[in-house]
């Protein structure tokens, strides 16, 4: 009764399939992309619902919507993405509870290298997970497999969930109830599997293990070889895996036989918070086939290479599985294998793997024509191996119908050396100041340093609420670094732009141990002048004038050794006599006394400011300004009557630079200070001996360190002949 039961729910699902196919072929409208990867395998992608097929590159599908007909539409092997409580999916059929169509949100769909990315930006109420779907081409064991990564990324400034349910409809070479070897099991019925009880693989054979026929395969594993484990894996009628949202009734599935083959990852929901992002992934592609013609056959589906998840060796007991196939006509009993490994290496036991070196087949007595398992738990422990290292496991086997019939078979195991170190990440540029426009642009560098590989998929900037990511075509490499043109956008006048890289490890696993976090501000603008002394139309008195000009930039800052100016004609830059630079205060102390009675015309010719990176700006235009020199009749009637006079400073108040000025009688020694309302000297403008007349000093409202002072009432001392003379100012900023 439960036999016809069961066989009445598979008629049912059939049905429910074909009438899902009949109702939908008119909806669609599709665009494919296609890759073909190294090892013979070749990948298709929908670019309209994000439907993918697998199969060869010779045109054998492995999966159903591999070379499906365009014009009726991919429709078989579907995901649901799950984002908190609501559940987006692809399906073009009803499901068992409410979705919306993830094609709706579609972005883009693109090659990259040996992946094809499709994106999906899912909306929220104050942002969007993004969803990018990588299929992968590469090679195992030689032969052709498909990475199959989903990438979550939370660009809302809410927590979430996401999670995710993937349906893939297995059509080994046309063949659709291809039956299964799973690492202890060999079965062409409905299995569930979870939590520790996942396997390590799965194969699907056109034909079986062995055949005197040529014959393909398709292999995917579930732990270790780049893959994150699913917390569910179940393989089953296709139709079974239609209808659910989310849930599935393992209990009423297991145990019937399957004729049209499916199969079922879910990774359970896992919380994401802000700017953070979680992969999930498996891998489906060639496995290893023997046509064979001997009396008994034996098939070593151990991996010949592991890798490394989270930087540590992975997976990590790795599984050494076998099938044995029985091709007499009589029974072959009490079939035992046996493995030997190196000394360093032991075996451990757990559900499915008994402890031990020999097993007894499963089952121990062979039928005519049919297949037994065995399987082993190997863990190593890696601080033994210190480089690449490649060990042995010898399998022999053994029947007591048949002693002398021992089969020996070595299979070679590849274990890497995981770095002990994971990779860094330096920045290049940019930081602090720019002057770059949309015309020069700007690009990001980021300098990696890595033992290994890295894996680009999981590389992603952050520029202020703008992502980039490489699968999305925004980075390039040159050498180790790795390149971003920054939008214009970013590049205005005084905009400030924070950036953060991230998402950083190896192929093994390894992650950065922080981020890059920086940022830029955007500097289009030149210096500008903003005061001089002697002022335009001034007339000053001494014939050594020094002549000051303060120029800022309120950003970048000035280059202090880019400023050329004119005097009457005669040029002075940077480094010759008499031109100095104090903070903002370009100065020129003349050597020779300028002519009486004479206009002196300043020309401040170039001046640029000081980004770190892109060109400097120059001054808008050059500034340029007269004064007038009359000295000889004023200081021969001041030789005279000169006394000790400090006069008042001007201007007073003051926010750029004041002007002091006092005479002397005669030449002495004196000091000139600036004091604080308490007492405290900020600056000493000049100290030591000087010749009779009439002195000037600027100040530009600095102390010793050439810094400035907070504003506020200050004290000019003037200390000379035992005589204190002093003035009152008020800085304001």
């Amino acid at each position: 009764m439960a036999f016809k039961l069961k066989n009445r729910k598979i008629i049912f699902h059939l049905t429910f399939a074909i009438l899902v196919a009949l109702l939908t072929l008119p909806q669609f409208s599709h665009a494919q992309l296609t890759l073909i990867g190294d090892g013979n395998i070749a990948i298709q992608v929908d670019t309209t619902y994000g439907f993918f097929g697998i199969g060869t590159a010779d045109g054998d599908r492995l999966l159903y919507n591999f070379n499906f007909p365009w014009s009726t539409g991919r429709g078989s092997g579907h995901f649901v993405f799950r984002i908190d409580d609501g559940y987006y999916s692809n399906a073009i059929w009803p499901l068992d509870c409410p979705f919306q169509q993830a094609a709706d949100y579609i972005v883009e769909s693109r090659i990259i290298g040996n992946t094809i990315t499709t994106l999906w930006e899912i909306p929220l109420e104050t942002g969007f997970i993004s969803v990018r779907q990588n299929l992968t081409a590469g090679t195992y064991d030689t032969l052709g497999t498909v990475k199959i990564e989903y990438s979550f990324f939370n660009n809302d400034s809410l927590p979430h969930s996401t999670g995710l349910y993937l349906n893939c409809d297995l059509l080994v070479a046309g063949r659709d109830n291809a039956p299964v070897a799973i690492g202890f099991d060999y079965t062409s019925v409905a299995r569930v599997f979870t939590g520790e009880r996942l396997p390590y693989f799965w194969q699907a054979y056109q034909i079986g293990p062995t055949s005197t026929s040529p014959q393909i395969s398709a292999r995917g594993f579930l732990r270790g070889a780049g893959t994150i484990n699913p917390d569910l894996f179940a393989i089953a009628q296709q139709s079974y895996f239609y209808p659910p949202c989310w849930e599935i009734d393992s209990s009423s599935i297991t145990g019937v036989r399957y004729y049209d083959s499916g199969l079922l990852f879910r990774w359970s929901p896992q919380f994401l918070s802000s700017g953070k992002g979680i992969n999930y992934s498996t891998n489906i592609g060639l496995g290893e086939v023997k046509t064979s013609s001997e009396d008994i056959t034996f098939i070593s589906l151990t991996p010949t290479s592991l890798g490394g998840c989270r930087c540590i060796l992975s997976p990590n007991p790795f599984e050494a599985p076998c099938l044995v196939a029985n091709n007499r006509w009589t029974v072959i009993e009490s079939i035992q294998v046996c493995i030997s490994i190196p000394e360093e290496l032991n075996t451990y036991g757990d559900f499915y793997h008994p402890p031990g070196l020999c097993h007894f087949l499963t089952p121990p007595n062979l039928q005519p024509d049919s297949i037994g398992t065995s399987a082993w738990l190997i863990y190593i422990d890696s601080t033994d191996y210190t480089e690449d290292t490649t060990i042995s496991i010898v399998f022999e086997i053994t029947n007591k119908s048949f002693p002398g019939d021992t089969i020996l078979d070595t299979t070679r195991v590849k274990i890497p050396h995981i770095p002990s170190e994971p990779p860094t990440a330096t920045l290049i540029q940019p930081y602090g100041y720019v002057s770059c426009d949309g015309a020069e642009g700007l690009p990001l560098k980021i300098l990696i340093d890595a033992d290994e590989s890295i894996d680009m998929t999981g590389l992603r900037v952050r520029i202020d609420d703008l992502y980039f990511d490489y699968m999305g075509g925004d980075f390039t490499f040159s050498g180790d670094t790795l390149i971003l043109d920054i939008p214009d956008i970013f590049l205005r006048h005084t905009m400030k732009t924070k950036f953060t890289f991230f998402g950083l490890m190896d192929i093994y696993g390894c992650s950065a141990p922080d981020t890059i976090q920086d940022s830029f501000i955007v500097d289009l603008e030149g210096p500008y002048v903003s005061s001089v002394f002697p002022n335009e139309g001034d007339v000053v008195t001494d014939s050594l004038q020094p002549i000051s000009i303060v120029i800022k930039d309120d950003l970048s800052g000035v280059d202090e050794t880019g400023s050329s100016l004119t005097i009457n004609g005669e040029s002075y830059e940077w480094g010759d006599p008499g031109l100095t630079w104090e903070d903002s205060l370009l100065v020129f102390t003349p050597f020779t006394p300028f002519p009486d009675r004479t206009w002196i015309n300043v020309r401040l010719t170039e001046a640029y400011d000081s980004p770190d990176f892109c060109s400097p700006n120059p001054i808008s235009e050059p500034y340029h300004w007269s004064f007038r020199v009359s000295y000889a009749d004023i200081e021969d009637t001041m030789t005279s009557t000169l006394s000790f006079e400090l006069c008042e400073p001007y201007p007073n108040p003051f926010n750029k630079i004041i002007s002091i000025e006092f005479t002397l009688p005669m030449d002495q020694e004196i000091e000139l200070n600036i004091i604080d309302i308490y007492g405290q000297k900020v600056n000493t403008l000049y100290h030591g001996r000087k010749d009779k007349g009439l002195k000037r000093f600027v100040w530009a409202g600095d102390n010793f360190e050439g810094k400035d002072i907070p504003s506020g009432l200050y004290i000019i001392a003037l200390s000379c002949e035992n005589k204190n003379f002093f003035k009152k100012v008020l800085y304001l900023k």
